[in-house]
């Protein structure tokens, strides 16, 4: 009677380690896929910085070309033209400086989420 007794509360406590790794394995996959998620988000920021660089860089050629007193001789719709030239890709490095900004509020939430999961 007395083995049976332990026996079972040995069946009861393998049944509970069990079930805790099981959802130690299902937590640590969890984590893997936020992992791997923030990292290719990561990868996509900083192509989207490389990409705002060469905008900037573009953008700020044009800016000074456009500066060098040449245009000085031309219309004022010649001008126009030149400005909105010049504002479109500003406003292009607006738009994707805004996206990179939510996205990493967007990985450092996912970031805090793991931090937590570990601590869990």
């Amino acid at each position: 009677e007395r083995q049976l007794s332990i026996e079972n509360d040995l069946k009861k406590e393998v049944e509970n380690l069990q079930a805790k790794h099981e959802s130690a394995k299902m937590g640590y996959q969890a984590e893997s896929e936020m992992y791997q998620v923030s990292l290719e988000q990561f990868a996509q920021q900083e192509r989207r910085i490389t990409e705002l660089d060469s905008s900037f860089e573009h953008a700020s050629t044009k800016t000074t070309g456009s500066s060098s007193g040449v245009s000085s001789d031309l219309s004022d719709s010649d001008n126009d033209t030149s400005e909105s030239e010049i504002n479109s890709p500003t406003q292009d490095l607006i738009r994707k400086e805004q996206l990179t900004k939510s996205e990493n509020i967007a990985v450092e939430r996912q970031i805090s989420q793991t931090n937590n999961l570990k601590e869990e």
